[in-house]
């Protein structure tokens, strides 16, 4: 994970939490409810602030809702997307 790009690091971080998650419907799931902006950015070893601002980003995308806990995903498919745009499973 160190050689990702911080935003990156975020992404697979969510990622990784919605693995933990659990389904609401189709295309939608819910996240744990320990996921905060604090753990997001200590796991993905980003700064509270620019988490906060990637954060803010997905959910202008209709991607993410932070609103309430527990936060949700509210579109897998344009996640993934996004994953798969970023590179984020890409072998060395």
């Amino acid at each position: 994970m160190d050689r990702m790009h911080p935003e990156q690091r975020i992404y697979f971080s969510l990622h990784i939490m919605m693995q933990l998650g659990s389904m609401v419907k189709a295309n939608v799931i819910k996240l744990p409810v320990f996921v905060d902006v604090e753990k997001l950015a200590a796991y993905a070893v980003t700064s509270i602030d620019y988490t906060a601002d990637i954060l803010q980003a997905l959910q202008e995308k209709n991607i993410v809702s932070t609103e309430k806990t527990p936060w949700v995903i509210e579109d897998i498919t344009a996640f993934h997307t996004l994953l798969e745009s970023e590179n984020i499973f890409a072998q060395p």
